[in-house]
């Protein structure tokens, strides 16, 4: 293996204390983690700030020095800024070197009130184009990690092109839709995947149309394969790449230590080729899907990135069934098979059977090794070496296995041998800022200054002076030791010894009883003012949440209907038409010339360019964006001032076509979920905001009271639950096709490229009309933009709609009891 020719840095995952020093040991420059709140891996084991600060007190002792980055990438209820808010102060405080964001509002505060922490924009926030990453940079982003789908030309020119760290995940799970942009588990069962709670409904049997015709299909349609990209290392690093990310919150310490060894030893070279395969399978032994390179270097249609037959663990393949045999001794069955790794008992094996999901597995008990010499001359065993014919004893309950099905050894006693994990002594590190003393030492007097960097930019000070009579020592240099012995024994305090200056120039005597005093008073008086800093600046960021002006209850209410064809108004009447104040058309990506007879069509048969408003699409992709901008100067030609983004791509974009930017509206996937979100999108140039059909409709309630008059309140929704790049089963050719899982019923849909996977009934709020609008919405959406739908069917769900009913087959999400 062949080191990097330039550094770049190996990012690990730390669910919880003892995995971030396995990532640490085994060569990881850098771990990534999670606290017990707004993490979007809430499930993990995570950390509270006592086992923090130690993790980055490690980190940090080592030579060269390690970095340690918290995430904070979930997005965060209105009620829950506050709370939120504070984390970012407390994870400055321990010294973390940078925070992973998703929340725009949680953004905002950040960089009004901690300038100096640093952020990196998470992959939640689905960035996948230059425009996107320009839109981070604006924001204060020093880091973007990019969506997975990208290919390395695409990462490339967002390196070359965005000024920006790029920061790409190149091993691990892999989601089948964008990261951020997947409601499926919110809408199926209410644990949101941008409030760390997935319920990983993707990964499920479903029943559907079959891809290849004749009947259904059974299958894993979205369960993806692992990323694992060691074999692209040299390229991406040429690409410009700053940081490898290895996913893995939930895994174990035996997991990282092995993966990331791995990886180390691939980026430095050190080892030989066979050395690298071997330690892949020992790898694949503790945790492994079948790999894939996903898109980097390949298009979609030319990667199979589904594993449509088997989920779950799948380990090293060592072996194909030879036989399965009854014993001679007694009751029971023996599996034999030729291994191709050694083997001992307590190794775990599993076996694929056709047409059965999860592979059977089950441990090694009884093992011996078949004798080339005839029968008889079997022997038991508790190792076998690779080559052995081998004979396993089945547990009682086994189901039929055919021969040649393929073994694979799942968990191995040897790789954990090799991958011991040294633990540091509780209390032997710690982090923070320090706090710097100036004492100052007169015959009637002691007077110690002492500092602490705040919450903001300017430092707490704390003022002491302990009067007393102070004598002459009558041996110099006794005194200032006994100083430094008292001042740099903080215990638990927030803050670390840091410079300590004593000015005694007539060497007099303090007892340390009376130094240890003066330095209970400092830290008192540090922490006290450090938090009644703390207090008004978090009263400064919960008032982010609030709207700069008070909403106006008194417009008229409006309603917009959002379309994919302009062909859906063939059928609406005059009076349908005298409901709708505003049509909203998705611009297509695949179409930029003919863009403009629609717009014309729209303008004429709403009556002026005041009520069209074009939609650019949520993901652009390769050359999608210079098509878009194309477009955009078409349609602007032709008078079209209202556009609507439903990523932060779209403003760039927009300037970058050369387009005045005076009246866009943000889609719901922009995410404005609290006060503080909303301000932001306000203050990036959204002139209005859409709430998400994730909220409740205490969040709903929330956002109306401060925003109502700028927020459309979608009242129907075929939403998108997952956006792929990957086709259900991953067969091309799909057009419509519909399936259903733990007794719902999804309904799959190609549209220019990609796979949208919609909920067969629609998202609807129709029949909460009226608290909604006591809570003070004006601005009312209906979408037919994601689902193909006759235009029939559109007008009669519009008057439905309008009479304020929800269809029969329909659903409201999360309205009732809110997001968990």
């Amino acid at each position: 293996m062949t080191p990097l020719r330039a550094p770049i840095e190996l990012l690990s995952p730390a669910g919880g204390p003892q995995v971030a020093r396995a990532a640490f040991q085994y060569g990881a420059d850098a771990v990534y983690l999670g606290l017990s709140r707004f993490s979007a891996r809430a499930d993990a084991e995570n950390f509270d700030l006592d086992s923090l600060r130690e993790v980055i007190g490690y980190a940090h002792a080592r030579t060269p020095a390690r970095h340690v980055y918290a995430t904070v990438n979930t997005l965060i209820r209105p009620r829950e800024l506050r709370e939120a808010a504070e984390t970012l102060f407390r994870l400055q405080e321990c010294g973390i070197d940078a925070v992973i964001l998703q929340d725009p509002g949680l953004l905002r505060i950040a960089r009004k009130h901690l300038p100096r922490l640093r952020l990196h924009a998470s992959t939640q926030m689905a960035i996948h184009n230059v425009d996107g990453a320009l839109r981070a940079r604006e924001d204060g982003f020093s880091r973007v990690t990019l969506a997975r789908e990208l290919s390395l030309a695409e990462i490339e020119t967002i390196a070359s092109e965005s000024g920006l760290e790029v920061e790409i995940f190149i091993h691990g799970a892999l989601c089948y839709g964008y990261s951020g942009l997947c409601l499926l588990s919110s809408h199926s069962t209410g644990r949101s995947g941008n409030r760390g709670r997935c319920a990983y409904c993707c990964r499920g049997l479903f029943t559907g149309d079959n891809p290849d015709g004749g009947g259904n299909r059974h299958g894993l349609p979205f369960s993806m394969k692992d990323l694992a990209l060691a074999d692209h290392l040299d390229a991406i690093c040429r690409a410009g790449v700053a940081s490898l990310k290895i996913e893995g919150r939930m895994k174990s310490a035996l997991y990282v230590a092995a993966v990331t060894d791995y990886y180390r030893r691939r980026l430095d070279g050190s080892g030989t080729l066979r050395d690298g395969v071997s330690m892949e399978e020992d790898l694949k032994t503790i945790f492994s899907r079948p790999w894939t390179s996903l898109y980097l270097q390949k298009g979609p249609g030319e990667v199979s990135a589904v594993d449509p037959e088997q989920v779950g663990h799948r380990g090293s393949c060592i072996g194909a069934v030879q036989a399965v045999v009854r014993s001679n001794a007694g009751p029971g069955y023996w599996l034999q098979f030729t291994t191709s790794r050694a083997l001992e008992r307590h190794d775990g094996l599993q076996i694929d059977l056709p047409g059965i999901p999860r592979p059977f597995g089950f441990a090694v008990g009884e093992l011996r090794v078949l004798s080339t010499q005839g029968p008889g001359r079997d022997s038991f065993v508790i190792e076998a070496p690779a080559g052995s014919r081998v004979e396993v004893y089945l547990p009682e309950s086994f189901p039929v296995i055919p021969d040649g099905a393929p073994i694979y050894c799942a968990s191995s006693q040897a790789v954990k041998r090799r991958y011991p994990v040294e633990m540091w002594r509780s209390g032997q590190y710690r982090s923070g800022y320090g706090m710097d003393v100036r004492i100052s030492i007169k015959p009637d007097e002691m007077e110690i200054k002492g500092e602490v960097p705040g919450p903001g930019l300017d430092p707490i000070d704390a003022h002491i002076r302990i009067p007393g009579e102070y004598l002459p020592v009558r041996k110099a240099g006794v005194q200032d030791p006994a100083v430094q012995t008292a001042f740099r024994r903080l215990g638990d305090a927030r803050w670390l010894p840091g410079r300590l200056e004593i000015h005694n120039p007539e060497c007099l005597f303090v007892p340390a009883s009376v130094l240890n005093a003066a330095r209970r008073k400092t830290v008192t008086a540090l922490e006290e003012g450090y938090e009644a800093v703390l207090q008004n600046v978090l009263d400064a960021a919960a008032a982010e949440a609030l709207p700069e002006r008070t909403p106006d209850r008194d417009i008229p209410e409006q309603w917009s209907l959002r379309i994919e064809s302009a062909q859906a108004l063939d059928v609406f009447t005059e009076e349908d038409l005298a409901g709708l104040d505003e049509v909203v058309w998705v611009l297509p990506i695949s179409e930029p010339d003919g863009v403009s007879r629609s717009a014309v069509d729209l303008m004429n048969r709403m009556g002026g360019t005041h009520r069209v408003r074009v939609a650019l699409p949520l993901i652009a992709r390769r050359k999608d964006p210079d098509r878009l901008v194309e477009g955009i100067r078409n349609l602007a030609r032709e008078g079209i001032e209202n556009w609507e983004a439903a990523h932060v791509y779209g403003l760039p974009l927009l300037r970058r076509a050369g387009v005045p930017v005076v009246n866009c509206s943000a889609d719901w996937s922009v995410y404005a979920v609290n006060g503080a979100a909303a301000r932001q999108a306000f203050a990036a140039g959204f002139s209005r905001i859409t709430l998400s059909p994730e909220a409740g409709s205490e969040d709903l309630e929330s956002m109306l009271r401060d925003f109502g008059d700028r927020a459309n309140t979608i009242v129907f929704q075929d939403t998108p639950l997952m956006i792929s790049d990957t086709p259900p089963w991953g067969k091309r050719g799909l057009e419509e096709m519909s399936m259903h899982s733990a007794g719902r019923r999804y309904h799959a849909r190609a549209h220019e490229g990609r796979y949208w996977i919609l909920d067969e009934t629609p998202f609807c709020l129709a029949s909460q009309l009226e608290p909604l609008r006591r809570a003070g919405a004006r601005l009312f959406r209906v979408d037919f933009g994601w689902r193909r739908r006759s235009a029939s069917e559109q007008v009669a769900l519009w008057r439905t709609v309008r009479a304020g009913r929800s269809p029969a087959q329909s659903h409201s999400a999360r309205f009732p009891e809110g997001l968990r």
